[in-house]
């Protein structure tokens, strides 16, 4: 008998359930080779090599009995085919605790006509942090596919620093003005025209930021309508 104090155990290989013969990490993964004669078949091979590292060194084939109860396999299994196995997961399994009965449990969980996807992207973008456009972004961070989406945020300011040097168009809208930044909807106003002696603008057309906004309640933004052509301040609302 032994205290296992003047020796040490290396696993080199192993076969469980019948299976045939495999290797396992350790250190001499790469130096015995098990050869099997099919993959169906018990009859396996292993040719040892001199292991000059360890001149007293023996090779034991040693057996276990291991056994686990039901509820174990079916939390083992959800360990390793979801995100991890709760409560009522594992209470609402009505599939038999066996290989035939997880087969059947994950065919059923790809079957649509059974099951709603849950779809990894969506859940992804629901909950994961997100910024609004031209802000900080973190490496992770993403935004509503659309303005009505839960989380979605919104600026009490229409125009923002990233706007530089950007056409926007004015367009028409019933007997309003909508204002677009690369196609992208920004605002609606009442009127759009100068009312100063000398016209700057007046209704639809695309002009031309000529600098930074200031990202504020009535910030300042400076817009002409085409090179050249001194710039305009209104207010950023």
């Amino acid at each position: 008998s032994s205290d296992s104090n003047d020796f040490t155990l290396i696993p080199v290989s192993r076969s469980y359930e019948k299976k045939p013969w495999e290797q396992v990490a350790g250190p001499y993964s790469g130096t015995l080779n098990v050869k099997c004669k099919s993959k169906k078949s018990n009859a396996c091979t292993v040719k040892v090599p001199i292991l000059p590292d360890l001149p007293d060194g023996k090779f034991f084939l040693m057996t276990f009995e291991h056994s686990i109860t039901k509820p174990a396999q079916l939390s083992r299994f959800f360990q390793q085919s979801t995100f991890g196995p709760t409560r009522e997961l594992l209470d609402s399994f009505s599939y038999a605790i066996n290989k035939k009965g997880f087969s059947k449990w994950i065919k059923d969980q790809t079957n649509s006509t059974l099951n709603e996807p849950t779809l990894h992207r969506a859940y992804f973008r629901k909950n994961a942090d997100f910024a609004i456009n031209d802000e900080s972004k973190s490496e992770f961070g993403f935004s509503p596919q659309h303005p009505c989406d839960i989380n979605s945020r919104w600026r009490d300011y229409s125009f923002v620093g990233a706007d530089f040097a950007k056409d926007f168009v004015v367009k028409a809208l019933g007997d309003k003005f909508l204002i677009e930044i690369e196609g992208e909807p920004r605002t609606v106003v009442d009127v759009f025209e100068d009312k100063g002696t000398t016209p700057f603008y007046s209704g639809e057309g695309t002009y031309l930021f000529c600098y930074t906004a200031h990202e504020k309640v009535d910030g300042h933004i400076g817009f002409r309508e085409f090179a050249g052509r001194p710039c305009k301040d209104l207010n950023n609302h």
